[in-house]
């Protein structure tokens, strides 16, 4: 007896839910954009760096001016031979890859 009055219950409702809905009006407003006023980053000055070619012939030499000039030599080594171990190889950073971070 209760199924009977619960059925047509529902049945109104979710029919009678249906009839409610209301449509929606979609309309497009242009807005007036409004420029950035966003300030460039400052201009970074990097230091000169200064290349010295040492070889075997020179090295003496070139030591021996660092250090009357009181700087404090940093070596970074090549070769002309390639390098067999992929471990090895390694990209070099320039200046805007080391602030950016990468």
């Amino acid at each position: 007896m209760l199924n009977v009055l619960i059925l047509p219950i529902l049945t109104i409702l979710l029919i009678s839910g249906c009839q409610s809905t209301r449509t929606l009006e979609i309309f497009t407003k242009e807005v007036e954009r409004i420029p950035l006023a966003i300030e460039l980053p400052p201009v970074e000055l990097m230091e000169e760096i200064n290349y010295l070619i040492i070889n075997e012939a020179n090295q003496e030499e070139v030591f021996a001016k660092l250090k009357e000039a009181n700087i404090d030599p940093v070596l970074f080594g090549l070769t002309d031979e390639p390098l067999l171990e992929e471990k090895y190889i390694f990209p070099v950073l320039g200046p805007k890859d080391l602030l950016c971070g990468v």
